[in-house]
């Protein structure tokens, strides 16, 4: 797993990606879809695949 990987080679985490969200509280389908992208990364250590998001 990812987490076993950062064990491993430790690096800086942009933590600033999870209120990235709120900047488009005016869109909420934009924002919807961001925060399904964020989340995906942060559980998998991967940017997700369209599919994984509508799916």
């Amino acid at each position: 797993s990812w987490i076993g990987s950062a064990v491993l080679a430790p690096v800086v985490v942009n933590r600033t990606l999870a209120p990235l969200s709120n900047l488009f509280f005016e869109h909420p389908h934009i924002q919807a879809h961001l925060r399904r992208t964020i989340d995906h990364y942060l559980n998998h250590g991967k940017y997700p695949m369209i599919a994984e998001l509508n799916g």
